[in-house]
């Protein structure tokens, strides 16, 4: 899916006067979504882990 949204981006980018749609950009968006998500579940994860050792239900 996000390598979808990214493709359809650079796509519209590419019909943008001035603008270019690369496909290095599209690589570049992945990268950049899969490490926002795997920053958010190493987040959470280290929340849900806190809260565990502290005793909380949730």
């Amino acid at each position: 899916m996000l390598a979808a949204a990214a493709c359809l981006d650079e796509w519209n980018q590419a019909r943008v006067a001035g603008r270019t749609g690369q496909p290095l950009d599209v690589l570049l968006d992945v990268v950049g979504g899969l490490l926002l998500t795997a920053i958010v579940l190493a987040v959470a994860r280290a929340i849900r882990s806190s809260r565990r050792r502290a005793g909380s239900p949730r």
